[in-house]
């Protein structure tokens, strides 16, 4: 979808609604005035093509629908020129994905390594947050490029590579980890975490403001009865060292074997990011 195309949706509904609402209010419009020392509200409107006065006083409901009137005419002018602007734009956009920015600079830049004009760190923090989260994200990335205890528990599982080369064990697993890189956030795949009764290798591993972890799970089968029954006793094995659904631990799946991506946005924007 285009950047800009959900806010255009937003507008659009908003005025379809806002219409619809102004289409069932009286014509006409508020009148005041000051009589005598007190302060006066007429209606006013056209009818058979002459002009009425009527007082409304002491009329609050009317007083209440001109006003809401007076409003949604006002916000649907507001409304008419925003989404003008962002049609105007949306029609205007120049991509700046950095593959389609390459491919455009000619045939010698071609046969270079994508290093050689970005580093995919930067570039996706600077292409997708604002200031204050770039500074929450940059502040990690060094705790994400350290060496770590990763598990070695049935490597041959193993099976899928992400654009930077991890092996996980999934394609859900891959899609959460691209769009881990799309907002820059560093992570650590099963990364050991030594407890005073086992070990566990949770999915995924960050690093919150306090420089304390917390983690994410993916499900990936729930529909596989043996599957869940282990995620389960791992949720629970979780909760029985004090790392809790909510607190320390955020859980992602599958539904009919597809994952929901906008799901996982959602979590790392609004969940992963700010802990940051």
């Amino acid at each position: 979808m285009h950047p800009l195309e959900k806010l255009l949706t937003d507008l659009l509904k908003t005025r379809e609604n806002y219409s619809k609402e102004l289409s069932a209010l009286p014509p006409g419009s508020l009148l005041y005035q000051r009589n005598h020392g007190s302060d006066q509200f007429l209606y006013a409107k056209r009818s058979r093509g002459k002009r009425q006065r009527s007082g409304i006083t002491n009329d609050r409901e009317m007083q209440a629908k001109l006003a809401r009137k007076a409003f949604l005419e006002k916000t649907i002018q507001a409304l008419d020129h925003n989404i003008a602007c962002l049609q105007a734009a949306r029609d205007g956009w120049q991509d700046c994905d950095p593959q389609k920015i390459i491919s455009t600079l000619g045939r010698p830049y071609q046969q270079l390594p994508g290093e050689y004009f970005f580093e995919w760190g930067q570039l996706t923090i600077d292409l997708h947050l604002d200031e204050e989260a770039k500074a929450r994200v940059a502040r990690h990335r060094d705790w994400g490029e350290r060496p770590f205890n990763q598990s070695t528990y049935r490597p041959e599982e193993k099976t899928q590579t992400t654009s930077r080369g991890l092996k996980v064990r999934s394609k859900s697993e891959v899609a959460i980890a691209e769009m881990l890189y799309r907002y820059g956030v560093p992570f650590r795949y099963e990364q050991v975490l030594t407890t005073d009764t086992s070990d566990f290798a949770p999915d995924f591993t960050f690093e919150d403001g306090n420089w304390n972890p917390f983690y994410l799970e993916h499900a990936g089968m729930l529909d596989d009865p043996s599957y869940a029954d282990r995620h389960m006793r791992k949720i629970w094995r979780y909760h029985s060292e004090g790392i809790t659904m909510g607190k320390d631990l955020l859980v992602t799946w599958d539904r009919d074997g597809t994952l929901n991506m906008p799901t996982v946005e959602a979590i790392i924007l609004n969940e992963i990011i700010p802990r940051l």
